[in-house]
């Protein structure tokens, strides 16, 4: 299914509103590069959360990495959008966002697991096995919170896999 411009320009609108309030800085243009402009990988967390709340798509940190332009992050979160049914690009569209089966892992722990650990975490992965310490939850804790997650030190030392503590948030995570 073809995106139409219009709907490419109108996330590349809400994109680029995003980086700027994130980065503080209003002259930031659709082709810079997010993290060439002053972004990193802790606000680029923030920036993830308010797209997937904003434009209610499923966005990861691993797509800005990828697409690190308001321009190219917009066209890559179109055609994606195209292609998934039932996913909208615009918050006032058919309804909230998809949620993940009771099942399914949250991509965002998994990255904010990588975050902290330096280590790829997969999502039956157990945190501390891979390297993990109080400390290290007590950081995944504060990035988790940081994009709207609602989690606790204690959920981490006894849930302990990203699969585990996406069943224990629930759909607010989703």
């Amino acid at each position: 299914m073809p995106v139409s411009q219009a709907k490419a320009e109108e996330i590349e609108r809400d994109v680029l509103t995003i980086f700027r309030e994130r980065l503080g800085d209003p002259a930031v243009e659709s082709a810079d590069d997010y993290f060439e402009r002053g972004g990193d990988s802790l606000s680029a967390l923030h920036v993830v959360g308010e797209l997937q709340s904003t434009l209610g798509v499923d966005v990861g940190i691993a797509d800005l990495f990828r697409h690190p332009s308001a321009r190219g992050l917009a066209r890559y979160l179109a055609l994606r959008t195209a292609d998934t049914p039932g996913t909208s690009a615009t918050p006032d569209s058919a309804g909230p966002p998809q949620e993940r089966a009771h099942d399914e892992c949250d991509p965002r722990l998994v990255e904010l697991a990588h975050t902290v650990l330096g280590v790829t975490l997969g999502p039956d992965d157990d945190f501390f096995t891979a390297g993990g310490d109080s400390l290290a939850a007590v950081r995944l804790v504060s990035l988790a919170r940081a994009v709207g997650l609602d989690l606790g030190v204690r959920q981490v030392i006894e849930l302990r896999t990203p699969r585990q503590l996406s069943k224990a948030l629930g759909p607010q995570g989703a």
